[in-house]
């Protein structure tokens, strides 16, 4: 038996290196919306580390469960509710680890990426995230 959410769901996008839409950049293959402000925040990121690069390493090693995180965004949105990535993130923990009894992972230094991920995938989702200004 696989104990993996990530046999659930179809891949996510994996772009070519060059190919990026305008407001848009491609990490690691991964397509991210870009931030419309950046500002520095160390307590966030204390070592330094590129967290667009981690982040995208870390949906393309969980595909299903990025595609969750995609899924849950879209029934918000569907909803036409508000929401913030830290509380989507929430119920995608809740339902893997809860509901379906399966181990997961994710570091929260993510939550800000996976939501640009999100809105690059489908820009219609925009308008219900909720953002901070992030430095990357």
């Amino acid at each position: 038996m696989n104990n993996s959410p990530d046999d659930l769901f179809p891949k996510p996008d994996v772009l070519a290196p060059d190919y990026a839409l305008d407001g848009t950049e491609i990490v690691e293959g991964i397509r991210f919306k870009k931030p419309d402000q950046e500002t520095e925040n160390p307590i966030n990121n204390p070592t330094g580390k590129d967290l667009r690069v981690e982040t995208a390493k870390w949906i393309k090693a969980n595909p299903g469960t990025s595609n969750l995180f995609f899924e849950e965004a879209k029934k918000c949105a569907k909803k036409g509710r508000k929401f913030g990535i830290n509380a989507l993130a929430e119920r995608v923990r809740w339902e893997v680890t809860i509901e379906w009894g399966l181990p997961f992972k994710v570091n929260n230094n993510h939550n800000p990426y996976i939501a640009r991920w999100i809105i690059a995938r489908d820009p219609s989702i925009e308008p219900f995230i909720r953002f901070r200004h992030t430095k990357y």
